[in-house]
């Protein structure tokens, strides 16, 4: 019978039994060749069999045969070491802040080529050495895939531009040289190139303050504005806007103003209010009453002391006014009678 692949498979074996495809020996390109998989062959553990027509058994994010080949993980079992987490997110082989899961199957960062192992391809090969191994010329084992200058992590973590793109807006600059310049890697009308790299300039009242004098917030007005080298006058979208509500408090007002090359500003400024609200007491009747009655009280007693000290007031200076008159009546001169 034809085996047209060589894979050891025959041709009707492969298209009826096993689902392969005849003509290709890694039907799966996961560099396990079919009949390694299916009949469950070394470099496989004894007793494994893949499936040749998946290059990821176990949905780890690793291809079968980088897991038998470089990582020495179980293809499958998802999470070999049992520690939670997928064989796929445990490694970062070049360090760029992406997984080699990732750069598998999310980035396609991995750019990876197979060519038969040597002894300096830094794998082990004992016991594969008639197999495909794999040797990483980009991806995994290169932290800048597209060769911008930004790690491939960055790229996708940081800034958001393309790992496998060098010029992620296509506007003639890689992202790295819009990095270092300072400009946009991510907008076109934005680069080291443009005619307008400078932000608006955002002009802010310095702080607001205001007295609320009944409840429920005060109205507050304020004027921004915003000018540019290229564009003059620019929008100025702030939140809270002008004229909202205010509470009691200090509130922090921020205010982005942008260009038409893009090119955004942010300012900010605060809002202060105040209460003036008098304390307002809300008594019921009882206790009205006892005020009241509390307070004829204290009235009855200060009129009984003032009344006590006028009587004594009025003895006292009596009492003088008799002693008066005694001592003037011995002190007249007597008449010629009585000598």
């Amino acid at each position: 019978m034809p085996d047209t692949d060589g894979d050891t498979l025959e041709d009707y074996e492969e298209v009826h039994v096993y689902h392969t495809s005849p003509a290709s020996s890694d039907t799966d390109g996961d560099d396990l060749p079919d009949n390694v998989e299916v009949k469950g062959l070394s470099p496989l553990p004894v007793g494994t069999q893949t499936n040749a027509t998946n290059t990821d058994t176990d949905g780890d994010r690793l291809p079968d045969g980088a897991e038998v080949l470089l990582y020495n993980t179980d293809p499958l079992n998802p999470d070999t070491d049992g520690d939670g987490l997928k064989d796929g997110a445990e490694f970062d082989y070049d360090n760029d802040g992406l997984t080699d899961g990732e750069e598998f199957y999310v980035y396609n960062t991995n750019r990876a080529v197979t060519i038969k192992p040597t002894a300096h391809s830094g794998i082990n090969i004992t016991d594969i050495v008639e197999y495909p191994a794999y040797i990483f010329v980009g991806g995994f084992d290169n932290p800048d895939s597209d060769l911008d200058g930004l790690n491939d992590g960055v790229e996708v973590h940081q800034y958001g531009t393309s790992p496998i793109t060098s010029d992620s807006d296509s506007d003639g600059f890689s992202d790295g040289d819009e990095v270092n310049s300072g400009t946009d890697p991510l907008n076109p009308l934005n680069n080291p190139g443009s005619a307008d790299n400078t932000p608006p300039q955002i002009t802010t009242p310095p702080f607001l303050a205001t007295t609320l004098s009944g409840v429920g917030g005060a109205t507050v007005y304020y004027d921004v504005s915003a000018m540019d080298n290229v564009d003059g006058g620019v929008p100025v979208v702030c939140s809270p806007p002008s004229g909202s509500i205010f509470q009691v408090g200090t509130t922090v007002v921020t205010c982005t103003a942008t260009d038409g090359a893009g090119n955004s500003a942010t300012a900010s400024f605060t809002v202060t209010v105040e209460s003036k609200t008098p304390v307002q007491y809300s008594l019921n009747w009882p206790v009205y009453l006892l005020i009241g009655i509390a307070a004829g009280a204290v009235a009855t007693i200060v009129s009984m002391r003032l009344r006590s000290r006028s009587e004594r007031r009025q003895r006292t200076t009596s009492s003088n006014e008799n002693s008066a008159r005694s001592q003037s009546g011995n002190n007249s001169p007597k008449r010629i009678e009585d000598i």
